[in-house]
């Protein structure tokens, strides 16, 4: 489901869906300079003659792909985007719940551009946050803070690029979050090793801060694989990379997802959406039936069938936070309807299966594209 929503607003930003391998020579790390960096952290595997990398982080990747052709000014900038694993070595002390995982979903990005569209790729990028975490209810005060994480200075051998170069990305992510009239702070010494960054920084039920989301600029790593386009010029030019990521690890969003809701997760979130409960044996038929036109209308459903009574049932679907129960009786295999009980208000509607798909539906919808598209649909034309 989340990663779902996140593929609506990447479609709206004009980002382009990519698939990456999961193992990699060790020689595309060494150029660019993650081997050196964290050698200790990387899984390795070992072919007949080379050395392999289990994938640790997806840039390098990405920038195979950019590289894979030649670019022309009028096609940056150039957005790409994945859900994709990767493999860290993590040591067991490390290791915490779903917040630190050895093997990590990201919704990783990468945006290369040209200097003159940096400010707006990344105005466009925390919009793209600010979208996510609003209808999640967290992209407010006192939910949130702003990181601005730049170099230590006092330690240049941390780091990849010339002092000029980190001296005018940390300066134009600075001017952003100003224009932008975001609240941030400085972090001295917690950028990544070739480049600032914008970390967002959100609390759990317990207070605990999470960073999720981040945008990271990067003059660097561009020069590194000698990344070029033709400029309207005719001359040859490096383009500029923007690293970001929305949920960030996909597991330590949920755990902090699980505590912030305290498991009540809102309907479009929920593991579970609907619970149908036939009274008796005789009514299982139907609810099998519901429970199939509920699942093709992408409606996350179940049947308890189990034999043990309809209060048990009903207690049990209710211990779970289930934000809807469907209980059906004779009444309803007469009419073809189905009897909703809502977790959030504890009122009960009877309505035909057509119509409660319909409003489930229309509940999985979080964000104004996805209605727009709802209503040219053939369902959205039918039943809007």
């Amino acid at each position: 489901a989340l990663t779902d929503k996140i593929d609506v607003l990447l479609k709206k930003y004009g980002y382009e869906k990519v698939w990456i391998p999961h193992i990699a020579q060790e020689e595309l790390y060494k150029k660019s300079g993650h081997l050196g960096k964290y050698d200790d952290d990387l899984i390795r595997a070992y072919g007949k003659n080379t050395k392999y990398v289990m994938k640790a982080m997806n840039c390098p990747h990405h920038i195979q792909i950019f590289d894979n052709l030649p670019k022309s000014y009028k096609d940056l900038p150039v957005r790409y985007a994945e859900h994709t694993t990767n493999y860290r070595d993590e040591q067991s002390g490390e290791l915490l719940g779903l917040t630190r995982v050895i093997s990590i979903t990201q919704d990783d990005g990468h945006i290369f551009c040209t200097s003159d569209q940096i400010k707006q790729e990344i105005k466009s990028t925390i919009n793209l946050v600010k979208d996510l975490y609003t209808a999640l209810g967290m992209f407010k005060k006192d939910c949130y803070e702003i990181s601005l994480s730049i170099r230590d200075p006092k330690k240049p051998e941390e780091y990849i690029g010339e002092t000029s170069v980190w001296e005018k990305a940390e300066k134009d992510l600075e001017e952003i979050l100003k224009e932008e009239k975001l609240p941030f702070k400085k972090e001295e010494g917690e950028a990544a090793f070739y480049g600032p960054k914008i970390d967002f920084i959100f609390y759990d039920a317990i207070n605990r801060p999470h960073q999720l989301a981040t945008i990271q600029l990067d003059f660097n790593l561009p020069e590194r694989f000698e990344l070029k386009y033709i400029d309207k010029d005719g001359k040859a030019k490096q383009p500029i990379m923007i690293h970001r990521a929305i949920a960030g690890s996909v597991e330590r969003f949920l755990g902090v997802m699980i505590e912030h809701f305290a498991g009540v997760f809102p309907f479009w979130l929920a593991p579970e959406q609907l619970r149908i409960l036939p009274v008796s044996k005789q009514y299982f038929d139907y609810a099998y039936d519901v429970n199939n036109k509920m699942k093709t209308s992408d409606i996350r459903s179940s049947v308890d069938a189990a034999n043990i009574s309809l209060g048990k049932r009903l207690y049990a679907a209710k211990k779970l936070h289930t934000p809807y129960i469907a209980i059906l009786g004779e009444k309803n295999v007469k009419n073809n309807t189905i009897t909703l009980q809502s977790r959030d208000t504890g009122k009960e509607i009877t309505i035909s299966i057509q119509k409660a798909i319909e409003k489930l539906t229309e509940e999985n919808l979080i964000f104004p594209e996805e209605k727009q598209q709802m209503k040219k649909s053939l369902f959205g034309r039918l039943f809007g």
